[in-house]
């Protein structure tokens, strides 16, 4: 289960290279992705943990940050809905719940939140 962290981290890298867990590193540029797994609820024989995905751009002279921002964010929606991940014995389903578009204070920052379940099955014997 430790590992799952590590399976997200990495499908999402291969979308974008400056995708991190938690948070962002101060002063890392624009766009970047960020997840967190802030919970999980014990179903019988499934524990099931909440994704959330947050999409971050911001807008620059000659860059349009609504078209890039809602490109990044397609892409990380094909790469993570509907994943089957297989490992050390837990299978974990991801399905996407929905998508948010963020506001921020600073009108030029751009921001998408995409929210997943992750059901997570204990399958050893």
């Amino acid at each position: 289960m430790i590992r799952l962290p590590a399976k997200i981290l990495s499908v999402l890298s291969d979308v974008h290279s400056r995708s991190h867990m938690d948070k962002a590193p101060e002063g890392e540029e624009l766009p970047f992705v960020v997840f967190k797994l802030p919970n999980s609820d014990i179903q019988g024989e499934r524990e099931d943990f909440i994704l959330e995905v947050d999409v971050w751009d911001k807008e620059r002279s000659g860059y349009d940050a609504r078209t890039e921002i809602t490109n990044l964010t397609e892409d990380v929606d094909q790469a993570l809905n509907n994943l089957v991940h297989l490992d050390d014995g837990f299978l974990t389903r991801i399905h996407k719940i929905n998508q948010l578009s963020v506001p921020d204070d600073d009108n030029s920052i751009w921001r998408r939140q995409l929210r997943y379940r992750c059901l997570t099955y204990n399958v050893k014997e």
